[in-house]
């Protein structure tokens, strides 16, 4: 259950204290009060009440009030309206504000009868407006009063009644409450009693059911709320009325579940507000020194080149420090992106975390845990403190603290065949696994620097080494400020990748060819292979093709694909006509360029 969408549902109530339309309570199409051009308009919405030998005034710094206080001049004094009698306004020429000072510094109403301008918590409401000549800004006053100067929430008194609070987090557009038990229909027939009121307690507006403590004593019930006989009701809940407990508090969210509300009293948690902005929150739990964020995807290298963004700033929630990075939300809004937390390019780094962008979504939060594994934290005001990892829990069964060591496997040799496309000065190539080592090396892997040639086709070759084949691997294409992902690879011993400017695909086995410069002076010329397999067929062996490589002409054979990586034993001969010369051997990865001599073979460097 997400508790903390109880923040969410007061985000309109608190964009209502800050600037609401006065909506019905007035009529179509006239305002309480008209625009003047040279001034600004506030117009306040009091609380209901007897205003007529009371004087309401604005207050604050743009007038020299000080906190919690008032001055009493008749161009800081609210009207009252003639469309609304609980509506008051102010028109206010900013020539004569305190010099530096505005509206957006905040203000407040003071009631010379009734006392300050309050929150619902007995807190003194502050108001601010951007607004310029010509322009309103509409308030609402929620109540009067002194402030409080710790709030300290309360249940409401209700002598001689029980009540059954319910929290509507289901969006039901309507509530009732049937039971069935020791009574049953009490209340009435389905779907039930109807609402007797609503409350706002602790900041959360409940629908209750008030019944008489005589009426459901020692009763056992079971309650079932429903949409008003909509279709959807939650399970049977259990409950024993008893004149010792005359509250009781639930909650329904999702579409019909339920949970019972243990302190309706608690001081609800909140996310930190942040106006026009997003945030990517880190809870680094993997021990990093330093945290940075480097982001691709729709737009490669948001926030800076790698390493990435550094941190904005650092929030404590629910007893957890994050890390966060902020980004104005007109400058990411919709964009498709691929987080990568790393520890500021010492080397280590998550693997890439997918998230789209959206206005509808301010805060996404991640927990970095082992050295660099990465989990979306769902419910960041419900989770256990840094040093607790729910997202990452311990086995319920863990291995021995000591197990008998196993003897490791050797490791096998892993070549990576890559052609370099990309058109950077530097390219590197980086690949991890879950749970594996990385492949070539911390952050940012292996340069592109060992070059041949197989078929003619050039080739940047990395070398490395694995604890088995068939595992899987990210390899992860980067230089020159840039990065990006390349397709997965099941490790073979020969892997092939074609890397371009922004992506990559994998590639297949090449074949290879023989460059063979002949100096024997035989009238024909054939070469046998053996060893993993014959790539040039049965004895005497391939004919050959002829191709001109720096205004040199070459006799080439061509090993096929299929033998690529394998044994080859070359043997060249006059085409069977009782010549040859011993055994050249040959491993078929690359090109080879020769010289072949009646005599013997050599390579050309």
């Amino acid at each position: 259950m997400k508790k903390y969408l109880k923040f969410l549902m007061l985000l309109p109530f608190v964009a209502l204290l800050a600037a609401c339309n006065l909506g019905d309570s007035e009529p179509v199409g006239k305002y309480a009060f008209e625009t003047d051009a040279q001034k600004i308009l506030i117009e306040a919405k009091l609380p209901s009440g007897v205003y007529d030998t009371d004087e309401i005034y604005i207050c604050g710094p743009f007038n020299g009030a000080e906190a919690e206080s008032y001055v009493e001049d008749a161009k800081w004094r609210l009207s009252q309206s003639s469309v609304n009698i609980n509506i008051f306004g102010v028109y206010l020429d900013p020539a004569t504000f305190v010099e530096g000072t505005s509206l957006a510094d905040g203000f407040w109403f003071y009631s010379k009868n009734s006392g300050l301008s309050l929150t619902t918590k007995k807190e003194m409401a502050t108001y601010t407006s951007n607004a310029d000549l010509g322009q309103r800004t509409s308030v609402v006053v929620s109540v009067w009063g002194e402030p409080v100067k710790e709030y300290i929430p309360t249940l409401p008194d209700h002598p001689g009644t029980i009540r059954v609070y319910v929290e509507n987090q289901a969006g039901w557009e309507a509530i009732a409450l049937y039971q069935w038990g020791t009574e049953n229909n009490l209340g009435g027939n389905w779907p039930g009693a109807q609402p007797t009121g609503t409350e706002v307690i602790n900041e959360v507006e409940y629908t209750y059911f008030e019944y008489k403590v005589e009426d459901v004593d020692g009763k056992s019930q079971n309650l079932i709320f429903n949409n008003n006989g909509g279709g959807i009701q939650t399970a049977d809940i259990p409950l024993t009325f008893s004149a010792d407990v005359v509250d009781h508090f639930y909650r329904i969210f999702n579409e019909k579940d339920w949970e019972i509300i243990e302190n309706p009293l608690q001081v609800p948690e909140k996310l930190p507000e942040h106006e026009g902005t997003i945030r990517v929150y880190a809870d680094n739990q993997a021990g990093w020194e330093a945290i940075a964020l480097y982001q691709w995807g729709t737009e490669n290298n948001l926030g800076g080149n790698w390493p990435g963004a550094q941190p904005t700033g650092t929030e404590t929630i629910a007893g957890v420090e994050y890390t966060y990075f902020e980004y104005a939300v007109a400058d990411v809004e919709g964009k498709e992106q691929n987080l990568i937390f790393n520890n500021n390019g010492g080397g280590v780094q998550t693997a890439d975390i997918p998230v789209v962008f959206s206005a509808e979504v301010v805060d996404h939060f991640y927990v970095i845990y082992n050295e660099k594994d990465c989990a979306v934290i769902e419910d960041p005001l419900n989770r256990e403190p840094v040093g607790e990892n729910p997202e990452n829990p311990e086995p319920e069964n863990p291995e021995p603290e000591n197990p008998d060591p196993e003897t490791p496997a050797d490791p096998v040799p892993v070549y990576f065949y890559v052609q370099d496309n990309t058109g950077w000065e530097v390219t590197n190539i980086y690949a991890w696994g879950d749970a594996l080592p990385e492949l070539f090396g911390g952050w940012p892997g292996a340069a592109l620097e060992t070059e041949v040639t197989c078929g003619g086709v050039a080739y940047n070759v990395v070398e490395s080494t694995a604890t088995a084949y068939d595992l899987v691997y990210h390899p992860i294409i980067n230089g020159s400020g840039a990065q990006y992902d390349t397709p997965l690879v099941t490790l073979a011993k020969y892997n092939f990748l074609v890397a371009g400017e922004a992506s990559a695909e994998l590639g297949t086995a090449p074949a290879v060819k023989i460059y063979v410069d002949d100096q024997t002076g035989w009238d024909a010329f054939a070469v046998y292979s053996w060893g993993d397999g014959e790539p040039f067929g049965g004895w005497p062996g391939g004919t050959y093709a002829t191709e001109t490589v720096n205004d040199k002409d070459y006799k080439v054979f061509t090993v096929p694909a299929e033998f690529f990586g394998g044994s080859c034993n070359l043997i060249f001969n006059n085409n069977g006509g009782g010549t040859q010369l011993s055994d050249y051997n040959v491993r078929a990865d690359r090109d080879y360029f020769l010289t072949v001599t009646a005599e013997g073979v050599t390579p050309i460097e």
